[in-house]
């Protein structure tokens, strides 16, 4: 075929083989002769069909000249209509940009529809967006004053408050039946039964006896009325006396600090302005005269520190940042405590604490370093806080949540003889029972938002369900000598949950429980000996908050009363009920187990009697879980 041959050409051209003839002239001969052939054929057809429409295409038919008439006068129409329509619409937009240049409008559909005919137009500013819809319940709706709620406080909310309240203070007894109603939740959770409700009267004889407090009857039960009862002046001065006692854990001496204290309570507010000028150096300390020595043997720069002496550092450190910062420093004076979490203090804090308060207490030695031992036998130096700082801490006390909540573990300790919380090294009862915060929060956030009005805070613990608990029957005077392992444990674990009531009450001296202790570690002594006169004195409940008797002739009980009955009145410990840390036993020996049970009282060693009488009941085979809650229950401080 010819285009074959075609090909075959320009193959051999473009490889480069021999050149072919010409054949330019043949090709065009064979297609002059097929063009000349299919023209003909084109034009024979052609006349065939060519006279028919040539004559009907000579005249134009009326249909076509009436549609296009119809066609030109909808186009003039649709020309009318768009000129105006586009008038319109370009005045409108004139209009809309007079009245309002700065807001950017939104277009319309149909100028939108217009604009892709004109000219490219600007793009007009995107639109702000919308601000999202807070719903009910979101997170950053809650309020910081909410007692169920649980998610955590800003630094500035958590650290200081105003002092002047800036919510209206609520009602007394909602926050009671409030606070009630967490106690069900605590005893719930934890699967404990709490005793049935006690008398009235039994709650008003035991507020005489332990806090010196004449309520009414009536009153017993309700915040309010006892709120009214308690601001009496009798009532008021036997709150001050025993709340600067438990505060101190020891009795006070000074009794201008009492008759303060009563006039802060009398006015409702401003309990935590006193405190914050405890920590204040005096006038008279902080400008000495010029040719005046220093004197070690001089009284202390602060208040606090006065009433507080006769001290020790450590004292002064445990107790002061219980009360201004509600940390417990008992136990972190030699090492950390092992596997605590990073909420418990660690021995660097107790001892920036320390280096801050060793100048108060002892000024001769202000400007000496302050060195420690770690437990892998290092030294540190303390960290000392400048003067800028001690003055900021004392100012940032006025409203500070953390005061709060160390006024309200202290009045806790005060009205139930327990703490409110309890750490990971204490010896007082278990861990898994101890008092939640968020039980005690809606307390907290009352004491703030009244101003410091510490009766208030009172009258709502002495109104609240732990007060109205009876005794356990395994608790009972009977109850102590026949009740076996089971339903002494039950009944322990009861009052730990502050579920029951403990019939038992310390005698409030110091002295007075190591005499129990040791009449109950010396069982050989003759009978005639003073053991009987001492065991007749009125023990627990009948003895005033300083050890002394009370109302002696009209309970003072036979002389023929068994030993055990009149010891266990006083709730000296029968039997270990006590779960003694693992890490106490880590420790070298028996006599650092006891300094750091000294550490947990606040102390920074035990007496000579109190050290004698743990080594003479180890001696006798007793246990030391025993051992160290007997001696617990004699050097626990009173708050």
């Amino acid at each position: 075929m010819r285009e074959d041959a075609m090909l075959d050409l320009l193959i051999q051209e473009a490889l480069g083989g021999p050149t072919p003839s010409d054949q330019t002239g043949l090709i065009l001969r064979r297609l002059a002769d097929e063009n000349a052939g299919s023209e003909s054929k084109l034009a024979g057809s052609k006349n065939q069909s060519a006279s028919p429409v040539a004559e009907h295409s000579s005249q134009p038919s009326l249909a076509t000249i009436l549609i296009g008439i119809a066609a030109g006068l909808l186009l003039c129409v649709g020309i009318a209509v768009g000129v105006k329509y586009r008038s319109g619409v370009a005045l409108q937009a004139i209009a809309e940009e007079a009245t309002d240049n700065a807001a950017p409008s939104v277009p319309t559909p149909s100028a939108v529809v217009e604009s892709e005919d004109a000219s490219p137009q600007p793009k007009p500013a995107p639109r702000k967006r919308a601000q999202p819809i807070e719903l009910a319940g979101d997170p950053s709706t809650t309020l910081d004053d909410d007692p169920g709620s649980l998610s955590p406080e800003l630094p500035s909310q958590q650290d200081t408050q105003s002092a002047s309240p800036s919510a209206a203070v609520p009602s007394i007894t909602l926050v009671s039946q409030n606070i009630n109603s967490r106690w069900q939740s605590h005893w719930k959770r934890l699967g404990v039964s709490p005793t049935p409700s006690r008398e009235k009267e039994s709650i008003q004889q035991e507020l005489a006896d332990r806090l010196g407090l004449v309520i009414p009857v009536d009153a017993i039960g309700d915040a309010k009325a006892i709120r009214t009862a308690i601001a009496n002046p009798s009532n008021r001065q036997a709150i001050s006396k025993r709340l600067l006692t438990a505060i101190l854990g020891k009795n006070s001496k000074h009794q201008d600090a009492s008759e303060s204290l009563s006039e802060v309570l009398k006015s409702g507010s401003g309990a935590d302005r006193l405190i914050a000028a405890w920590m204040l150096p005096s006038k008279a300390d902080s400008n000495p005269s010029p040719d005046e020595k220093s004197d070690s043997s001089k009284s202390a720069a602060t208040p606090w520190i006065r009433m507080l002496q006769p001290t020790d550092l450590h004292e002064v450190t445990v107790k002061t940042a219980a009360l201004t910062s509600h940390k417990d420093l008992r136990c972190q004076r030699c090492h950390d405590v092992p596997n605590s979490g990073d909420e418990v203090p660690t021995q660097a804090d107790y001892w920036t604490v320390a280096a801050g308060l060793a100048p108060l207490l002892n000024p001769s030695r202000a400007n000496k370093d302050l060195f420690y031992d770690t437990l892998d036998g290092r030294r540190q130096l303390a960290k000392r806080p400048s003067q800028e700082e001690s003055r900021a801490w004392s100012d940032n006390l006025v409203g500070s949540r953390d005061l709060a909540e160390g006024i309200v573990s202290t009045l806790f300790a005060m009205v139930h003889d327990s703490p409110s919380t309890t750490s990971p090294f204490d010896l007082s009862v278990a861990s898994a029972a101890s008092v939640p915060s968020e039980t005690l929060r809606p307390l907290v956030d009352d004491l703030i938002a009244s101003d410091f009005d510490v009766l208030r805070s009172l009258s709502i613990l002495l109104s609240d369900a732990v007060m109205t608990r009876s005794v356990p029957d395994a608790m009972s005077p009977q109850g102590v000598l026949i009740a076996d392992d089971q339903q002494w444990s039950s009944a322990v674990s009861a009052v730990h949950a502050m579920a029951a009531r403990s019939p038992f009450r310390r005698p409030g001296s110091a002295q007075r429980r190591l005499q129990v202790a040791l009449l109950d570690a010396k069982p050989n002594w003759p009978g005639d000996s003073g053991r009987d006169t001492l065991l007749a004195q009125p023990l627990g409940s009948e003895l005033s908050a300083d050890g002394t008797p009370s109302n002696s002739e009209k309970r003072r009980p036979e002389k023929n009363g068994d030993r055990k009955t009149a010891v266990a009145a006083t709730g000296y410990p029968m039997r270990s009920s006590m779960i003694v840390p693992a890490w106490i036993s880590q420790l070298p020996d028996f006599d650092s187990r006891l300094d750091h049970v000294a550490h947990l009282a606040g102390q920074l060693k035990l007496n000579p009697s109190e050290r004698e009488l743990a080594h003479q009941a180890l001696a006798s085979g007793d246990d030391e879980a025993l051992i160290f809650e007997r001696l617990w229950w004699i050097i626990r401080p009173n708050s």
